[in-house]
């Protein structure tokens, strides 16, 4: 059982970085979802701000308008937090199935509804990569959060930005 476990751990971490070289290298080529177009690549430094918890976008995964977002919406503004919800395609049944295939077939393979998750992830992340955003915060719509985030959240940008730099080096 441990090393099945193990195996979908591995499993989990080469296709998560498959994702991300794949991401990184189509960068050119990746289109933003339909009604966002940006003129000029965003810069962190230009639009980091505390309604944005020092990201640039605050992004929400939602394919259409539910309670849920009307829910988030009502708590952003309370928080003065702006949040970013473009519409996210439907990816296709075929898609889906292939996604739930990926990897051997003595592993646990997501069921649909996480496959579908992992998709609109991934979207998302490839709308952040296409519209010029060095920093995204991607929340699903079902996330919650404290009254005090943004003092919380100042130290996590503050860690972020030096461990930046340092790399940058």
């Amino acid at each position: 059982m441990f090393s099945t476990s193990l195996m979908q751990w591995k499993m989990f971490l080469a296709v998560a970085a498959g994702l991300i070289v794949l991401l990184f290298l189509s960068r050119e080529t990746i289109k933003p979802l339909t009604g966002y177009h940006f003129d000029r690549l965003v810069h962190a430094d230009d639009t980091a701000a505390n309604q944005t918890l020092g990201f640039q976008k605050v992004m929400v995964l939602s394919r259409h308008p539910s309670w849920r977002t009307r829910g988030l919406r009502a708590a952003a503004n309370i928080t003065q937090i702006e949040l970013t919800i473009p519409a996210q395609p439907r990816n296709p049944k075929e898609l889906v199935e292939a996604f739930q295939r990926i990897g051997p077939d003595d592993l646990i393979h997501p069921l649909t509804g996480s496959a579908t998750a992992w998709l609109a992830h991934i979207d998302m992340i490839k709308f952040v990569i296409a519209s010029g955003f060095e920093t995204a915060l991607i929340m699903e719509n079902d996330v919650d959060w404290d009254i005090s985030c943004e003092r919380t959240d100042e130290a996590v940008v503050q860690r972020g930005s030096q461990l930046h730099q340092y790399r940058s080096r």
